[in-house]
């Protein structure tokens, strides 16, 4: 059963790879992130689809979101000018 740490505020998840030191470095960051939040580890089912990952550079927001906030910054900038 693959596991993750969740947190419950932020609606954000990584996966718990135990043997992995890389991973291991991720869930440090995580927790880092989330410190003060509360944090649940289930099984990945009960959150895939309804959480999103977490990524250490830069936070858990899918691409797509990342890319329409930038055009919307850019799009601002030329508003502007």
């Amino acid at each position: 059963m693959i596991r993750a740490r969740a947190c419950l505020k932020c609606k954000e998840y990584v996966i718990i790879h135990p043997n992995n030191p890389v991973n291991q470095v991720e869930l440090k960051n995580f927790d880092k992130k989330h410190l003060g939040h509360t944090l649940i580890i289930v099984g990945f089912g009960e959150i895939k689809g309804i959480y999103t990952s977490f990524k250490s550079n830069g936070g858990g927001k899918p691409p797509e979101d990342r890319n329409l906030i930038s055009f919307e910054k850019k799009e601002h900038k030329i508003k502007k000018s």
